[in-house]
């Protein structure tokens, strides 16, 4: 997956949904540049969307940019990429400063053992047009969560979801559906039953941290041991969608 995560960093920036937004992604990476960054972690739909000239375009940007600043960016799989094209971000050669995180990846930062946990489901995903703009890989597998939930500590998950029990200032209490919008019963339920893995997953592993996007709002909960960070979106105050770490934050 050209996932090699050494040297440790300096300086993190965490940072939500990018969408495939170009000129966000080159003012974020211009925040990091001023804030003497060396490595951004983004937290999930990052825009590896479907095999056309716009991605392309968006991927060479952004690997440009990185390049120029002297910045690596690591990212994690949200709902809303094209995931039969995940699998296959095998040639770390081609967009060199960009690397994929793939599910249940665990590796060393700062002494710390982290691991990404990517997925999500899309609510609205009926309007979407199944292979096009919606891919039902978008959710954790069984065998994703089972993955992760193996023998070993953890102490940073980074995913795109968020684990069922946090109350998400915006969205409403957990048992109200965790998805804003006038979304149908069964597919808030559906919105639930994924954040059961999650949930299942720090149980399993009981870090003191996750950091997750996807629902855009910027907030910070506690979950039994866990320390739980929302980033907002590609449409957000920088500081909202942002978040500065050096290795005594954790």
């Amino acid at each position: 997956m050209g996932t090699d995560m050494d040297p440790d960093p300096t300086l993190l920036m965490l940072a939500g949904d990018w969408h495939g937004n170009k000129h966000w992604a080159e003012r974020v990476i211009g925040h990091a540049v001023e804030r003497d960054v060396d490595t951004i972690l983004q937290l999930g739909d990052f825009g590896y969307w479907t095999d056309d000239y716009r991605t392309e375009d968006y991927l060479g940007a952004v690997d440009k940019m990185l390049t120029m600043a002297g910045i690596r960016l690591f990212w994690l799989d949200g709902n809303h990429e094209d995931h039969t094209r995940v699998a296959e971000w095998t040639d770390p050669t081609r967009y060199p400063s960009v690397r994929y995180l793939g599910r249940g990846f665990r590796w060393q930062w700062w002494g710390k053992t982290w691991m990404s946990v990517g997925g999500a489901m899309s609510v609205d995903k009926r309007l979407r047009i199944e292979g096009e703009s919606w891919w039902p890989q978008e959710e954790l597998t069984d065998t994703d969560v089972e993955y992760a939930k193996r023998d070993g500590a953890v102490d940073v998950i980074v995913s795109h979801d968020c684990p069922r029990g946090v109350d998400i200032p915006g969205v409403g209490p957990d048992t109200k559906g965790g998805a804003r919008g006038d979304w149908p019963p069964d597919i808030l339920a559906e919105a639930q039953r994924h954040r059961d893995k999650l949930a299942s997953i720090c149980r399993a592993t009981a870090p003191a941290w996750l950091f997750h996007g996807h629902y855009h709002i910027p907030y910070a909960a506690q979950l039994d041991a866990t320390r739980v960070v929302g980033l907002a979106d590609d449409r957000s105050a920088m500081d909202d969608h942002t978040l500065v770490l050096n290795h005594d934050d954790l």
